[in-house]
This record gives structure tokens, sequence and C-alpha cells, in this order.
């Protein structure tokens, strides 16, 4: 994936964000910017305060203090139909155990829109074959694996902000988006979400497996207790030192053969 130019609009500013949740703070004056057609992928250790950052700017936890501006207002002023046109969210569970088929579970998505049949069902089916799962369409969601679930849901909230034409900015947020999936899958997967960023989507991601950032994200924000430790361009900000200081594991990184990106060998 190339780098994302990064004279293209951003699509999100967060500044100053801190959440505390019973005197703890979780984040600590964070402050993220994310472009349009970029993949920003978040890392750093259990307890770094990721998930709750993507729950902030998805609007399900509320700051303690600091601002977040989507596209050309404040987040908390978007109408929530037309927020639901321009902001998808794949969370880290989704639950869902009523027996709808696949094909009716991608084409819950296009619910905020008014397109109309013919358009809705077009993007459902290339958002199925985007996640390899046309093949699953009429099976019952509840009788697949976990993998097939999660490319199901992934599928969904694509089919969401799908069209430029429906919504802009765009803005996805994916939380650990390759949970369950065999390797195949997860690059079929995130060379998929690379496609979808190129297309004019901003992307913000939570990874626990650096290497998924190293490879596929044009830029990373490292936190660690709840602040940022690092962030830039990936492959200047993933390196020995940082690894360290995040998750205290000693590793090697070497370069990719075929890519040039780098690469962390425990």
């Amino acid at each position: 994936m190339e780098c994302s130019d990064m004279t293209s609009p951003a699509v999100l500013t967060v500044q100053g964000a801190s959440v505390a949740f019973d005197h703890t703070v979780v984040l600590d004056a964070v402050n993220v910017t994310a472009h349009s057609g970029e993949v920003l992928a978040l890392i750093g250790p259990n307890g770094a305060g990721k998930t709750t950052l993507l729950k902030a700017v998805s609007d399900d936890v509320a700051l303690d203090a600091g601002s977040i501006v989507f596209g050309d207002k404040q987040l908390n002023h978007w109408p929530h139909l037309e927020r639901a046109r321009a902001l998808a969210v794949l969370p880290q569970f989704s639950l869902l155990n009523f027996p709808y088929t696949v094909e009716e579970v991608v084409a819950l998505g296009r619910t905020p829109h008014k397109t109309g049949t013919v358009i809705d069902n077009s993007i459902v089916q290339e958002a199925m074959a985007a996640m390899d799962i046309s093949h699953l369409k009429q099976r019952a969601y509840t009788h697949l694996s976990g993998g097939e679930k999660q490319r199901t849901q992934l599928a969904r909230v694509l089919t969401q902000i799908w069209r430029h034409d429906d919504a802009s900015p765009r803005l996805l947020l994916l939380d650990e988006p390759t949970t369950a999936l065999d390797l195949g899958h997860q690059q079929m997967l995130m060379q998929a979400v690379g496609r979808f960023a190129s297309s004019g989507v901003a992307v913000i991601m939570v990874v626990h497996d650096v290497n998924i950032a190293a490879a596929y994200a044009d830029r990373v924000l490292a936190l660690k207790d709840g602040k940022v430790l690092a962030e830039g361009p990936t492959d200047t900000v993933i390196n020995a030192e940082l690894i360290a200081s995040l998750f205290g594991a000693h590793v090697c990184l070497v370069t990719h053969p075929e890519t040039g990106k780098c690469m962390v060998i425990s």
C-alpha cells in the first residue's frame, strides 16, 4: 500500500481526548488525526486505551476533556442518521444470535440509506465478494465459524459506507478485524481494507499483531497507559526500542524480501 497523501482532507481530528473510569485515567490528552485514503493502526499493550479511543471516536464513550471533530463539525453535532451513513464501526465482539442468512446480515449495513433495492443489493453482493463470503450468502449466520462471522460483520460495516455518493467524509473504525481469521483470510481482509481506504475512506484499526500494522498501515499511533508514546509513518515509528517500551519484549526487525516493509521477529 502506498503511503497516503498527507495533504488529503483531515476526516477526523481528536484533540486532548481524556477519559477516566472510576477515577482511573484511561485516555490522557490524546491527539489523533485521520486522513482520507489512509489506514491508521492503533497499537499497544492490553489496557493501553486503544478500544476506549475507538469508542470515543464512535461516540460510545463520552470524553471528560478534549474534542472530536468529524468532517466539518463536532462529532456530537452530527445528526444520528447522517453519522450512520458516514461512520461505520466493527466492534471487537459482534453479538448476533438470530438466524439471519449471511446476505441478510450484510444487508443490515444499508439500513441508514434510502438508495433502493437495486443499488443496495448490488452493494451487498460486492461487499460479500470482497470478504469471500458469497458462497455463504444463504447460510444461517448462527451456523458460521468464528472467522466466517468476522468476515460477514466486516462486509456489513463496509456496505454502510460503501459509496462516496452516499456520504462524505467516510470513516471506518475496526477493533481487531483479523480476530479468528486464518492467515489467508487475514491477508485478503487487510488487502480489501487497503483498497477501501484508497477509495477515499479514512480507516482507523486496533491491532494486537504489530506485523499486521507494519504490513498494512500507512501510519501508526502507539498507546501505553492511555498516552501516546509514538505517532507517524509506519516505517519510521515501528522499531525495536518502541516494541520494548510498549510490550517489554525484545525483538529483531528484518526487512520483508518482497515488500521492503519491516517485520518483527521475537
